[in-house]
Order: C-alpha cells, then structure tokens, then sequence
C-alpha cells in the first residue's frame, strides 16, 4: 500500500525529490554557487596567492566563469605580472640582504672595539694625570715658575700677536707713505 499516510493531495509523483529523499532546486543552487566560490577562491590563490575581495568573488560568480577562464584573465592582470616580476627578483634580495645583514655585524664590532679603545684611552688618561700629581707632590712645584721661561714665551707671544693684528688690519694712506719712505 503505496503512500497509505499520505493525504492525496500530497502524494506528487515519482520524481518529487523529498519523497526521495533527494534535494531541492535551491539546495542544488546553493551547493553550485558553494562550488563556484570554492573554484574562484583557488583560483585566485594560484594566479595571485590571495583570496578574492567580496566584490571579485560576486563578479566571477555572477559570470559562472568556468575555472579555467578565471585563471586566464587572473594571469594577464597587472597584479600577476607584478607577482612575477617581484618573484623573479626575489634571489638577489636575498643575497643583497646577507650583505647587508654581514655590513652591520661588521659595524656592530667597529663599534664595540670603540667603545673598547675609548675606556682604554680613559684609563691611560687618569693614568696620566695620576703621575702628574705625584710628580709635582714630589718637586714641591704644582706649576711652572722660572721667570725666563715664562718671559721668553711672553715676548714671542707678544710678536705673534702684533703680526696677527698687522696682518688682519688694512694699511691707511699714511701708513703706506711711511713704508714707502722708512722701509
């Protein structure tokens, strides 16, 4: 007894798909635009290496573009060619950045071996002052105190100092009347 339960009106024919168990049309759509987004997603991951923008992914599910035909316009995009130049430089970046990685371990050591001559040359110099002070504990003297020298370097520091100034300053007329007639 073949649909006993069911009301006549509801009994539809073979090929009701409910009745079968089957699905409906608009689970078969959905499951084809499920497909569809799934092929234009790995499409654009293999041209590009990313996913589609929402407004991409409408546009190609819109034109039910088969894969493929994705793929082709997908490869003569300005995005594509710039993948590929990039790509095709990608091998001298690296060795550029080895040398470039090798320059600054080199500087990071310059500046460590400054640093390391710096607080050397800090200890020489307290060492310096340190004998400075012993000696002149030990001469009773702090500072220079012969007259004549002190004189000596006066006078030529002096002189200096008056060629200095002569030089800087500009002759007057009577100045140049008496190098023309006492010189």
């Amino acid at each position: 007894m073949k649909n006993v339960d069911v009301p006549l009106w509801d009994r539809g024919d073979d090929t009701d798909n409910y009745r079968k168990g089957g699905v409906s049309s608009s689970q078969k759509t959905f499951s084809r635009i499920e497909e569809a987004d799934k092929n234009i997603k790995s499409a654009f991951k293999l041209a590009i290496g990313r996913k589609p923008t929402s407004r991409e992914s409408a546009y190609y599910r819109i034109s039910k573009a088969e894969k493929n035909d994705i793929l082709l316009k997908l490869i003569n995009t300005e995005e594509h060619k710039e993948l590929i130049s990039n790509g095709r430089k990608y091998p001298d970046i690296v060795k550029e950045k080895k040398i470039l990685e090798t320059n600054v371990l080199k500087l990071k050591s310059n500046i460590d071996d400054f640093h390391g001559e710096y607080e050397q040359l800090k200890k020489l110099l307290e060492q310096k002052n340190l004998l400075i002070k012993e000696l002149r504990e030990q001469k009773g003297r702090p500072y220079l105190t012969n007259k004549s020298l002190i004189e000596t370097s006066d006078y030529y520091e002096r002189k200096a100092a008056e060629r200095r100034y002569r030089e800087d300053k500009e002759d007057s007329f009577w100045d140049k009347i008496l190098k023309i007639f006492f010189k």
